[in-house]
């Protein structure tokens, strides 16, 4: 991985705690989501109607009231505005909510557009510490990578815990663009950059993988399981650093975090498995589940349109018990 030069900027993500919130007691899950565009794509296009948004909100909370992760970290989330209205369809609605606002927009030098993919935490519990890191601060060139990462930490069953939310590099390539595979080497190597930046984080804080409780999930965009994607190093240097995969032991099937969509072209990628949660050595080695719900196979249909909440299913793990 090529040396990082300079820091990502480092500040307080935008917040909002609900007034006299109500003590959690139970078990404590964590959950990563990318909702895909949410809601209904409405940052990209301008002919977005209002029920189309509305069916996306519907859908997503669909999966949300059903599965109830004490802490959410959703990706590809437009606003904060956004991320309220969703909240205020929950019937367990979130006492606490985190969302970034990134300025490394998921684009190549030159491009125009502003960041529409923001991440957030939604927490039954309160946070202890929250911040986000944001890669606008390093130079504008074709090796920055895209967004940053949120994280924050808790406290569980008396014990600090931290949880790393990544959205790592897409691997998407602009139909028509000059020497495809070149552009597809700079995105793992922003993939590759991003995770080294996260590492970074770790150290600068103090934490270490071996004895200290740290989660790292969300998307991204490689897939540790799939031929095409053994040069990428972004999520096999943070398991040599002291992590282990959640999915490990898993049926392929079970694993899938984005399946392939069937139509008359077919889908741009077979089943593949983009999501992960890793739990430190300190954390000890826990299964996570994928909650397949909510991801049509219909190439037809996307963010917006019913059955559909987003292209990607949840990733869900369950801390253990106070002991």
């Amino acid at each position: 991985m090529p040396a990082l030069a300079q820091d990502p900027r480092t500040e307080k993500p935008r917040i909002w705690w609900q007034k006299d919130a109500p003590a959690f007691t139970g078990a404590v899950t964590v959950a990563f989501w990318n909702i895909e565009w949410f809601p209904a794509e409405a940052g990209l296009k301008r002919d977005v109607s209002a029920e189309r948004i509305r069916t996306h909100m519907n859908e997503v909370a669909q999966i949300l009231n059903a599965e109830d992760p004490t802490i959410l970290i959703a990706s590809e989330v437009r606003t904060f505005a956004d991320a309220r209205e969703l909240n205020s369809l929950l019937r367990h609605p979130y006492s606490y909510i985190a969302i970034t606002d990134y300025q490394a927009v998921n684009s190549q030098t030159g491009e125009d557009g502003n960041n529409s993919q923001e991440q957030v935490i939604f927490s039954h519990i309160p946070w202890k510490d929250v911040w986000e890191s944001d890669f606008g601060a390093l130079p504008v060139d074709d090796t920055r990578p895209a967004r940053g990462f949120l994280n924050a930490t808790f406290v569980v069953h008396g014990a600090p815990i931290d949880i790393f939310a990544v959205h790592l590099k897409a691997n998407y390539i602009r139909p028509g663009t000059a020497e495809p595979e070149k552009v597809a080497l700079r995105n793992v190597e922003k993939r590759e950059r991003g995770s080294g930046y996260l590492l970074q984080d770790i150290v600068r804080r103090g934490l270490k993988p071996l004895t200290d409780k740290i989660i790292i999930g969300g998307d991204f965009n490689t897939d540790l399981y799939a031929e095409r994607f053994q040069g990428d190093k972004s999520l096999k240097m943070l398991l040599q650093a002291g992590f282990y995969n959640a999915f490990e032991g898993l049926e392929p099937a079970a694993r899938v975090t984005i399946p392939s969509k069937q139509g008359e072209t077919g889908g741009p990628y077979p089943d593949t498995t983009f999501d992960y949660a890793l739990t430190s050595v300190g954390l000890g080695q826990l299964r996570a589940t994928v909650i397949q719900r909510g991801a049509s196979k219909d190439a037809s249909v996307g963010p917006g349109f019913p059955g559909h909440a987003s292209d990607h299913y949840m990733v869900k793990i369950a801390l253990p018990a106070e002991k």
